[in-house]
């Protein structure tokens, strides 16, 4: 394709625009009251979870099943996996940040242990009843759904 001067002078002209726009996108402050509102109610909702998360599992009754008994209560699996599901790591990263905080927590699992998290019929419940429970107290009602579709 051959650059023209006409040609030229259009690209040159939508180049103009762009750095208007761009300009004029810069210039908006940023509403950074509203952003501290809204990080110190996520705070506050956090420093909940774990009460929510033992009233969540306080609704399930569980039976001895067979086979080798799990180091971690229902409730201190759930917080595992949430926890994992925070930081966003893989599950030998979450392993290894846990080994630096066991002093504080007492808490030392494996990766294995952290992976088997996601399969764990008795977690689903929990956070099922977690959900339920949040959505309760948000005063929302039971038309939604967790899967971001909105139906």
């Amino acid at each position: 394709m051959r650059i023209t001067k006409k040609v030229a002078h259009q690209i040159l002209e939508v180049l103009d625009e762009l750095r208007e726009e761009m300009k004029n996108n810069e210039q908006k402050d940023y509403p950074y009251a509203e952003w501290e509102r809204k990080r110190k109610e996520v705070k506050t909702k956090l420093r909940m979870l774990p009460k929510y998360v033992e009233k969540a599992t306080s609704m399930i009754k569980t039976e001895k099943t067979t086979g080798r008994p799990k180091n971690l209560n229902l409730t201190q699996r759930t917080m595992l996996f949430l926890f994992a599901r925070l930081m966003n790591k893989s599950n030998r990263d979450v392993e290894d940040i846990l080994g630096l905080l066991e002093p504080i927590f007492g808490i030392s699992v494996s990766y294995k242990t952290i992976e088997r998290l996601y399969s764990d019929e008795e977690v689903k419940l929990v956070l099922h009843n977690l959900f339920i429970l949040l959505l309760k107290d948000e005063n929302l009602s039971g038309d939604i759904s967790g899967d971001g579709t909105g139906s």
